[in-house]
């Protein structure tokens, strides 16, 4: 074989066209079905929460007038069924719009929390002091906020959802796999 032949350069120069070509579709395709599973997940995230916001809260409040260790046992059971019903919601937290934490789920291994807490974090206490639903991606988890709405209109609460990305993980290991299977052949 001539490397040095016209015909040799040209089937070189078509198959490296050909094969960045591949990869800058592969990229493209990556980011937009990695943004489109993003949006997808906090989408279910968004909707499990409305489901969920006000039966969690009416169990807060159910627990919080009567302080027993029964009512703690209710909502915290009530709380972690509710949580199962998505498998990609790993915690939630009720905070006030001062910031002040009312309760956070990560107490249900560790019993009734025993001192006050308030959130440090300046961008999260921005995202509770909304009437919307925002959300950011925080480390391995989307911290997704929706604002509890009160019967006066206002809102005096939040509720923090934390979405874990893991799903995101596996789904994206499914489109290399995909991608892998055209790519290795061409």
């Amino acid at each position: 074989m001539n490397f040095n032949s016209l015909a040799f350069k040209i089937s070189f120069f078509i198959s490296l066209i050909l094969f960045v070509s591949l990869l800058v579709i592969s990229g493209v395709f990556i980011f937009s079905e990695r943004q489109k599973i993003a949006v997808d997940i906090v989408k279910d995230g968004e909707v499990f929460a409305n489901f969920s916001i006000r039966r969690i809260y009416d169990d807060y409040v159910q627990y919080y007038t009567h302080p027993l260790p029964e009512d703690f046992e209710n909502f915290k059971n009530n709380t972690q069924a509710i949580l199962k019903n998505n498998k990609d919601v790993v915690g939630v937290s009720m905070i006030a719009i001062n910031g002040r934490i009312l309760f956070d789920s990560e107490e249900f291994t560790t019993g009734k929390a025993t001192q006050e807490r308030t959130v440090e974090d300046i961008e999260l206490l921005q995202m509770l002091k909304e009437d919307k639903t925002t959300s950011r991606i925080k480390n391995d988890v989307t911290e997704l906020v929706v604002s509890l709405e009160e019967t006066s209109g206002g809102h005096l609460f939040s509720m923090r959802y934390l979405i874990s990305n893991k799903s995101l993980g596996e789904r994206m290991r499914e489109i290399y796999w995909q991608i892998a299977l055209v790519a290795v052949p061409l």
